[in-house]
């Protein structure tokens, strides 16, 4: 099993250093103790998702979204798996929702602008993707206030192997977290991803999870030029830096 870094800074990047940025997975999180059932242009979330969204569009094939509008939520009983345009989700609790069903008392809910639409999760909860990324991220609501659980990530890789990182973000209700995972070695894919919230304490957390966003390189022999792939990362080192100046 390969660890993955995990950031100190909000919308912080991680990597080994710039010279060997290349030989590392990238992952970006952007939190917001603060979001209350928004996600707020310039916040730390969106601008890791828009950054992040730069680094797939740099891997030249077109971005695979999902909003969850799509979802029916006349069934509510562990619906599962849910099928969704690039993959399906299962898990120990997954359903379909929306802020109506989940209530306002509770803090999980959409981030898709004009939508209504999430999934509603606990335990263990593993996306499957329908054809292997390079690149997967997500919006993650309302973790860690919950007995301060801790969010573990792990990719499965096309082949065999995990990459894991552990995600663990304060606890305050109705938070917002962007978490993204590049892959940037050419030869390395991922299948699937599995959330899990301390499921074998007996205490899991309840968090919401909505507009995904994925990505397959062109071919796998097409790299972009290297004068690309060295301002890419230089503009992604420069924002973690930014983000961690404030605070």
């Amino acid at each position: 099993m390969r660890k993955l870094y995990r950031t100190t800074a909000l919308a912080g990047l991680l990597s080994a250093s710039a010279a060997s940025a290349l030989a590392v997975p990238l992952v970006t999180f952007g939190y917001d103790a603060t979001a209350n059932k928004v996600v707020v242009p310039g916040n730390a979330p969106a601008i890791a998702r828009a950054s992040f969204e730069t680094a797939l569009s740099n891997l030249g094939g077109p971005l695979l979204r999902e909003d969850m509008e799509g979802m029916s939520v006349t069934d509510l009983l562990n619906k599962s798996p849910i099928a969704f345009s690039f993959g399906s989700v299962t898990g120990t609790a997954v359903t379909p929702s929306t802020e109506a069903v989940s209530l306002p008392i509770t803090g999980v809910f959409n981030t898709t602008s004009g939508g209504s639409k999430f999934i509603d999760a606990t335990g263990d909860v593993t996306i499957t993707f329908g054809q292997a990324l390079s690149g997967f991220g997500l919006y993650l609501t309302d973790l860690g206030d919950f007995n301060g659980a801790l969010l573990t990530a792990t990719v499965a890789l096309v082949g065999g192997g995990t990459a894991q990182v552990d995600v663990q973000r304060g606890g305050e209700n109705a938070s917002l977290l962007f978490f993204g995972v590049l892959e940037s070695d050419l030869n390395v894919r991922y299948s699937s991803i599995t959330f899990n919230t301390n499921a074998d304490t007996g205490s899991p957390d309840v968090f919401g999870m909505d507009d995904f966003v994925g990505v397959v390189r062109v071919t796998d022999g097409q790299v972009p030029l290297p004068s690309t792939i060295t301002l890419l990362w230089a503009g992604l080192l420069a924002l973690g830096v930014s983000s961690r100046r404030k605070t």
